[in-house]
């Protein structure tokens, strides 16, 4: 499969371990006959890679002096949500103050998909002015590496196709291609106002369960169009009404081509849902 002969018509035609940890609303811990126990927040979002979907929640008591088990119970607050484990006992040491519940995320919570659990410390274990529940939003990170240099081209554009770094999300048919326009916003056309800041770090796209059709993230391209002073974006078919499918496949090995909807806000657009404008090739590729 050769794409040169593709780009030159076109042409002529055209003339992202664990990661942030957000916490609300610390309570107070009181010393009490019982353990004392407490989460330190009653909700916290968290992450965790694929690979070891495992999150750590902090339990903190207010004795210390010997060992001590904490129970803990939880509920699935998503629905359709399965193969969630959270650890029923907390075990502190002789001197500890702080422990961690281990929550696994399990094999079958899809990597990107957000779930709530709700985590609840026994009533014979909890502090009296502490945490008693905490709400956890958690979910599974992609892990990506690098596969070296791989191609990429806008026709509508930059025209000419150019060397970019491809990622690969670790055992997913999902690819990132990083700074595309870099190269072509620098050297290409100096006619088209571009904010250069503003630019796309990377495009990302997938490939469906039949092998053949992508998905992908619409973007900006911070491309402003000379007649009209907007910026153009880059747009699926499903974001626009009456239009049923596209032509964003995957078209040989390690060959993809996009097909967007280029919009403008406020002014529209161009169909190419049908028409691919951009073409991408993973390294080792017959480009």
């Amino acid at each position: 499969m050769k794409i040169k002969s593709i780009l030159f018509s076109m042409v002529a035609a055209l003339s992202l371990a664990f990661t942030s940890c957000e916490q609300d609303n610390k309570g107070a811990i009181y010393n009490q006959d019982n353990q004392g126990a407490s989460f330190l927040f009653n909700k916290v979002s968290t992450s965790a890679p694929a690979s070891n979907p495992i999150v750590a929640i902090k339990v903190v008591r207010a004795k210390a002096d010997t060992e001590a088990s904490v129970n803990v119970t939880y509920k699935v607050l998503t629905e359709g949500v399965a193969g969630i484990k959270v650890a029923p006992v907390v075990n502190f040491a002789a001197g500890e103050k702080e422990a961690n519940v281990g929550v696994d995320l399990g094999g079958q919570l899809e990597v990107g998909k957000k779930v709530d659990i709700s985590i609840t410390i026994s009533d014979e274990d909890a502090s009296i002015g502490g945490v008693k529940t905490v709400t956890l939003t958690a979910y599974k990170e992609y892990e990506w590496e690098s596969l070296g240099k791989g191609y990429f081209s806008d026709g509508w554009l930059c025209g000419e196709d150019h060397m970019v770094e491809i990622m690969q999300a670790k055992g997913f048919p999902r690819y990132r291609v990083m700074d595309p326009y870099l190269e072509c916003y620098t050297n290409g056309d100096p006619g088209i106002e571009v904010q250069m800041a503003l630019r796309p770090k990377y495009i990302e796209f997938w490939e469906l369960e039949d092998g053949v059709t992508i998905d992908w993230n619409g973007y900006n391209t911070q491309a402003i169009h000379p007649s009209y002073g907007v910026a153009m974006e880059y747009l699926r078919y499903y974001d626009f009404t009456g239009i049923e499918s596209d032509k964003s496949m995957k078209i040989d090995d390690g060959i993809y081509q996009l097909a967007p909807y280029v919009y403008m806000d406020g002014i529209g657009g161009w169909n190419y849902t049908q028409k691919p404008l951009i073409y991408i090739g993973l390294p080792g590729c017959d480009w």
